[in-house]
C-alpha cells in the first residue's frame, strides 16, 4: 500500500482521468454534429484510453475507492448512451439501440445498489463491447454496419441481462443459505 501522500495524489490522478472523460462527452457530440467522425472518432479513442488509464492508477497503484467506482461507472455510461443517442436520433441506427443499454444500465445500477457488489461475469464485459460497439458506430459513415451493431446490442443486452439476473439468484441463494 502506497503511503497517505501518495495514494491521495493517485486517486485524484484516477478521478482526473474519469474526470477528463466526462469532460470529452461533449467535445465528440459536437465533432460527430459538425461531421467531423474521425475527430469524434479520435476524441472517442482518448475517453477511452482514459477509462483503461483510471482502472489501472486505480487497481495497481491502491487508488481504488467507493466514489471513484461509481464516477468511473456514470462516466462510462455517460459517454457510451449519449454517443449511442445522438447517433440512434441523426442516422438510421434504430432507436431503440440507445433504449437497450439505457434499461440495462439503470437495471445494473438499481441491483448493484440494493445488493452491493457481486460476480456478474457477462455484465463485466458489457461495457468494453459497447465500448467497441459505439467506435464502430462513429467510424460508420455509410451506416452498413446499423444492422450488425443493432443485433449485437441486443444479444449482448439479452445475455447481460440473464447473467444478471442468474448472479442476482445466486447471491441471494447464497445470502439465505448463511442466514
Amino acid at each position: 500500500m502506497p503511503a497517505k501522500s501518495h495514494r491521495r495524489a493517485f486517486v485524484a490522478l484516477a478521478c482526473g482521468l474519469t474526470g477528463l472523460r466526462l469532460v470529452l462527452i461533449p467535445l465528440i457530440l459536437s465533432a460527430f454534429l459538425s461531421g467531423d467522425r474521425g475527430a469524434a472518432f479520435g476524441l472517442f479513442l482518448l475517453a477511452s484510453l482514459t477509462d483503461v488509464l483510471d482502472g489501472a492508477v486505480a487497481r495497481h497503484l491502491g487508488a481504488s475507492t467507493r466514489v471513484g467506482a461509481v464516477l468511473d461507472a456514470a462516466a462510462d455510461v455517460g459517454l457510451l448512451l449519449s454517443i449511442l443517442w445522438l447517433v440512434a436520433i441523426t442516422t438510421p441506427l434504430p432507436i431503440w439501440v440507445p433504449v437497450l443499454p439505457s434499461v440495462q444500465a439503470a437495471w445494473f445500477a438499481f441491483t448493484g445498489t440494493r445488493q452491493g457488489p457481486f460476480y456478474d461475469p457477462i455484465g463485466k464485459y458489457y461495457g468494453a463491447v459497447l465500448y467497441v460497439l459505439v467506435g464502430v458506430v462513429l467510424l460508420d459513415q455509410q451506416h452498413a454496419g446499423s444492422g450488425v451493431v443493432s443485433v449485437a446490442v441486443l444479444l449482448l443486452t439479452l445475455a447481460a441481462g440473464a447473467s444478471r439476473f442468474v448472479a442476482l439468484r445466486r447471491a441471494h441463494q447464497s445470502s439465505s443459505d448463511k442466514a
